[in-house]
């Protein structure tokens, strides 16, 4: 079994937390270089070859895509890929077509979300999930232990 690794600038996440524990799973609060989650395996950090960064909902989604919050996104984006590793953006609470329609509380354009999303999946290489905030915890699980799952096909 892993460990989890937990940003300490993350958000209290009770409804992530929770699950996590009742499946045995421990969580360590430690500062990321990017990302939210990563874990440990076997006494070692992924820390650097696997994160999930995630946004709670569309309105923090739409409060990415402009401004300083936009720097900060991109930039953390930046570091992942200098450093190789595979970036998810993990979005809770949403879809695509929940964009489309604007449904969140921003007055940020559904094309401007968009165009931001499929570019940097583009440019960067990294991975859009949606997904219902009750299901983020058994999500990032899955994530992890594939993650592990490879390599250990690998060797």
């Amino acid at each position: 079994m892993f460990d989890i690794i937990q940003d300490t600038r993350e958000q209290q996440t009770w409804h992530i937390k929770k699950r996590l524990i009742a499946s045995g799973i421990k969580i360590k609060k430690q500062k990321l270089d990017f990302g939210d989650y990563s874990f440990f395996y076997k006494g070692l950090s992924f820390e650097n070859k696997i994160v999930i960064e995630r946004k709670y909902c569309l309105t923090e989604l739409a409060g990415c895509i402009v401004g300083i919050k936009r720097k900060r996104l991109k930039a953390e984006i930046q570091r992942a890929v200098e450093a190789r590793s595979i970036f998810i953006l993990l979005i809770e609470n949403g879809s695509i077509e929940r964009i489309e329609s604007h449904d969140y509380r921003n007055k940020v354009h559904p094309n401007a979300i968009l165009g931001s999303l499929n570019s940097w999946k583009r440019k960067h290489g990294i991975y859009v999930v949606f997904r219902d905030s009750n299901d983020s915890a058994n999500y990032i699980c899955s994530v992890f232990t594939r993650y592990i799952n490879e390599l250990s096909c690998k060797n």
